[in-house]
């Protein structure tokens, strides 16, 4: 996992995952190993894109 910043500055969590050649991206809010999945940031509501985590 990598531990990641939406635009807003809350701290999400980052996991890939490899299946058939295929990466998929997952983000989570909270902890390392007890977050929550989610799709928009939990601070701010922006949706969620690798691309735009610092």
């Amino acid at each position: 996992m990598q531990q990641r910043f939406c635009t807003c500055g809350h701290q999400l969590w980052v996991l890939y995952s490899s299946i058939e050649r295929k990466f998929r991206t997952m983000f989570f809010a909270g902890t390392c190993f007890s977050g929550k999945r989610v799709d928009i940031c939990p601070c701010c509501g922006a949706p969620l894109d690798i691309n735009r985590l610092n």
